[in-house]
């Protein structure tokens, strides 16, 4: 495995993201499979690795209960030539528990823009489970407040979105 972003540093320590060595995909636009390291206090071995399939991280935020990470599904069909701009990809929502270490996935369904087929959200994974339809939402950035997860609506304008951070569910903004 080569590191692919030396992200920072949790509660537990510094962790990165990875991928198969020899890779050349660009883990933006076609991530394959890759994983969430985290490392030990000098970052040179590894305590645990979290298989994350087909995901592109794109932001993390750690409080003092878990480390959560927000990125998009992305499965392509070589076939299959795709415009980002015109396909919504589902937005993954990942939790680690600093304690217990268990991975809760939550996988949020995005309605396509296009004529484009939508892209359908893969939960097929122990500890994976879908969101509910008609939340959408941004992977562009994470942060914690007031006990909640905030994740930016998908579109301009609109209140953020507040998650739970045991469940990652969303829940009303007090």
């Amino acid at each position: 495995m080569q590191v692919v972003d030396e992200w920072s540093y949790s509660s537990n320590g510094p962790f990165a993201w990875s991928r198969p060595s020899g890779s050349d995909i660009d883990p933006d636009i076609d991530p394959g499979y890759a994983e969430l390291l985290l490392l030990d206090g000098t970052g040179t071995e590894i305590l645990r690795a979290v298989p994350l399939p087909n995901v592109a991280l794109r932001a993390r935020v750690s409080t003092e209960e878990a480390l959560y990470v927000i990125g998009d599904q992305v499965e392509f069909h070589a076939e299959t030539a795709v415009d980002r701009g015109e396909i919504r990809f589902p937005v993954v929502v990942m939790r680690l528990d600093h304690r217990t270490g268990e991975v809760l996935v939550r996988v949020f369904p995005q309605a396509t823009v296009s004529s484009e087929p939508a892209i359908h959200a893969t939960t097929d994974r122990a500890g994976w489970e879908q969101g509910p339809d008609g939340v959408e939402v941004s992977s562009e950035m994470i942060a914690a407040a007031n006990g909640r997860l905030l994740v930016q609506p998908y579109g301009a304008g609109g209140p953020l979105v507040a998650l739970a951070q045991d469940s990652l569910l969303p829940v009303d903004q007090d």
